[in-house]
């Protein structure tokens, strides 16, 4: 599977947030985002790209450095002020380990923030851009780590011991919180590291969350499950349930607050399809956009446009890249290979 990741912003007071940056305490407007261009990576995966919704004006956004020695980029998303990009970009004789950038949107002044090692490969497990686009906080050795995006200077942010990792992190909308999967329970931690909360009750695995743009909930996976919870941990509720293998996976909310998207793989070992789906954020009103035929093996999980109008994904079964109006209309291919998505935000 492949990921990839959205956040919006929304007004805050950040007087009594407890962050570590003043610009993070700063309001924000809640105006949507217009919509930019989707970045995506190549077979090789080798050379991240961007492309313009329709297709158009395809540029290079990073590339390796060195061809004959083991390179791979990974896990990439914009800043919520669309003007950069980070990612991760193995450069050395090891492809496992792993150096965080950022780099303008036409491609310019590429930046290494941290030499992480093991960063760039625990299960897809993600970075996440401060609201402001100040800071990132991503999954590193045994916890999570928070750099300066302009700076490159990092701090570690949680410990989660020798023999775990803190995975998927999710910066809220006002900037108060960081949401993460910690051994399969769902957490919360401000900025500074403190108020240290789990939120999720049993369930076999809690991961993938994503936060309402009014920060007032999340949504995330269970064991082809999906739920929603209260952002002080109440109030949890199944909405979705599935077969084993089929999904659902991947929620994510629609930039108004009114749906949330997800993926299914329906079907039976070896012969699953590639479906996208739409409901309200109380599980209601289900509504099936996209279907592919089997067997669906490399995906990344369907995502929205800053606007709201439009919804990416990706699949092998599906054709590659493509990309659709939130009825299930207007389909179109932007790349005949699968890979990561992310779509920039324009303010």
């Amino acid at each position: 599977m492949l990921a990839g990741a959205l956040i919006v912003a929304v007004a805050v007071t950040g007087a009594a947030l407890g962050l570590t940056h003043e610009s993070d305490a700063t309001v924000l407007p809640s105006v949507f985002a217009a919509n930019g261009r989707i970045a995506l990576l190549d077979p090789t995966l080798s050379l991240l790209t961007s492309v313009r919704p329709d297709g158009s004006a395809r540029r290079v956004v990073a590339r390796c450095r060195h061809v004959l020695t083991p390179c791979r980029i990974r896990l990439f998303a914009w800043s919520p002020n669309g003007k950069r990009l980070l990612f991760f970009r193995s450069d050395g004789e090891q492809s496992y380990v792993y150096s965080l950038y950022v780099v303008d949107a036409d491609g310019r002044n590429v930046k290494r923030l941290a030499n992480c090692g093991y960063c760039g490969a625990p299960v897809n497990s993600g970075a996440a851009w401060s609201p402001h686009s100040t800071s990132i906080v991503y999954s590193g050795e045994n916890g999570l780590f928070v750099v300066d995006a302009r700076r490159g200077v990092t701090r570690r942010l949680t410990r989660c011991g020798t023999s775990c990792s803190d995975l998927f992190p999710a910066w809220s909308p006002n900037g108060s919180k960081i949401a993460f999967d910690r051994r399969g329970s769902l957490y919360t931690v401000k900025p500074n590291g403190a108020g240290l909360t789990k939120l999720t009750a049993s369930t076999a695995r809690a991961t993938d969350s994503s936060w309402s743009p009014d920060g007032r909930q999340l949504v995330f996976d269970g064991p082809n499950q999906i739920y929603v919870v209260h952002a002080d941990g109440s109030h949890q509720t199944l909405l979705l349930d599935g077969a084993p293998g089929s999904g659902p996976s991947a929620p994510s909310w629609s930039p108004d607050g009114t749906r949330i998207l997800f993926f299914y793989t329906p079907g039976t070992p070896g012969a699953y399809t590639a479906e996208v789906w739409v409901m309200k954020p109380d599980g209601t009103e289900r509504s099936r956009l996209y279907q592919s035929g089997c067997c669906v093996g490399t995906w990344s999980p369907p995502i929205w446009s800053p606007d709201g109008t439009s919804i990416a994904f990706s699949a092998n079964t599906a054709g590659g890249v493509l990309v659709m109006n939130t009825d299930g209309t207007h389909l179109r291919t932007l790349s005949p290979s699968p890979s990561d998505i992310a779509w920039q935000p324009i303010r």
